[in-house]
């Protein structure tokens, strides 16, 4: 579900010319040595339903422009290391995901010049100069990935702040001696929607039927019902954005599951009656309850079904249409009585 975009940064130079003593045998030629990457999509949703550990955002950093450094003779290679800096709370989720913030969603940084990398690594080894001077271009190498994931089951709706989160230091030099060459920071907010819509419970009237009405076709009429969605949130998908050509957009979905409380043939849609607990009161037998979709196909019991809404990135209401019937269990003999099923729904929203 996702699209992958390429986002490149224009971004001011600034320190050109600048000393680098402390990488020893490098200077620093010319290129930016700060940079903002702003979030491109402020609003994201979160389903209930939504596995913990997934992604739900995902935006790569591009520089514009390259980094010229100027080496000199050196046995030792020399290292690109990327670190984190500022202040950032691991979130005790796993290693390399820090707190973002906003309840149930951490965030982790990928090196995607370098094998994707939990950052901070280890050091990509670029140069080794065996020449009096060694010229050196980056700019792909200064890549790398902000990957939103969800962390717990409970998500609380909020808004992060991209100021709050760690910068990425990029450093350079030899092992000992490794001094930065561009900070990238993040900028502007991300609010995370995390909320369900409301399902009151449905009562189908299916009426009084007639033993013939079932022994000629072996079904009733469909009696239509639906499932109403009541105030459910506004749907703003997730967003994924990388290095190739276009811009992913994750889709919410919803569906939906009917669980019987007495399974009769779940393949057909079918419902067992219950029973009444009374001893006076006999139960209809030979008879199931069917439940299929508005276009009259059966759909399968205890399994996730598309529902088909289309959702909008606004609150609004929704509804799932479906039809119910009385049908002739095989092989046997239909008798007369109370013919009440019941059902547990379940919406799933991702």
């Amino acid at each position: 579900m996702y699209w992958r975009a390429s986002v490149r940064y224009s971004v001011m130079l600034t320190g050109l010319l600048a000393s680098m003593n402390a990488m020893a045998d490098c200077s620093f030629v010319s290129g930016a040595q700060n940079a903002t990457m702003t979030f491109q999509f402020p609003k994201i949703t979160v389903g209930r339903n939504v596995p913990v550990g997934a992604e739900v955002y995902r935006q790569d950093f591009v520089p514009g422009s390259a980094i010229k450094l100027n080496c000199l003779l050196n046995v030792l290679p020399y290292l690109l290391i990327k670190k984190l800096s500022g202040t950032a709370m691991l979130s005790g989720f796993g290693p390399g995901v820090y707190s973002t913030g906003v309840t149930g969603i951490g965030v982790k940084y990928l090196d995607s010049s370098n094998g994707n990398q939990t950052l901070p690594t280890t050091g990509l080894s670029l140069l080794q100069c065996v020449l009096t001077a060694c010229p050196l271009t980056l700019q792909d190498e200064l890549r790398f990935t902000v990957s939103f994931i969800k962390t717990s089951d409970t998500v609380v709706p909020g808004t992060l702040q991209g100021s709050a989160l760690p910068a990425v230091q990029n450093n350079f030099g030899l092992f000992a001696l490794q001094s930065p060459i561009l900070t990238v920071t993040l900028s502007g907010g991300l609010q995370v929607v995390s909320q369900t819509c409301q399902t009151p419970n449905v009562t189908v009237p299916m009426g009084t039927r007639r033993l013939s009405d079932i022994s000629g076709t072996g079904y009733t009429e469909w009696q239509r019902f639906s499932i109403s969605l009541n105030n459910c949130p506004p749907f703003y998908g997730s967003y994924s954005l990388g290095s190739s050509n276009t811009i992913g957009h994750k889709l919410n979905s919803i569906t939906f599951q009917l669980d019987p409380t007495k399974v009769g043939l779940p393949a057909q849609g079918i419902l067992n009656l219950n029973s009444t607990g009374l001893k006076d009161v006999a139960v209809a037998r030979g008879i199931g309850l069917q439940i299929a979709l508005d276009n009259e196909q059966p759909i399968v019991l205890s399994t996730p079904i598309q529902s088909g809404i289309t959702i909008m990135s606004v609150s609004a209401g929704y509804a799932i249409n479906l039809k119910a019937r009385y049908v002739k269990l095989p092989g046997q003999t239909p008798t007369s009585g109370t013919a009440n099923a019941t059902a547990t729904f379940t919406m799933n929203y991702q």
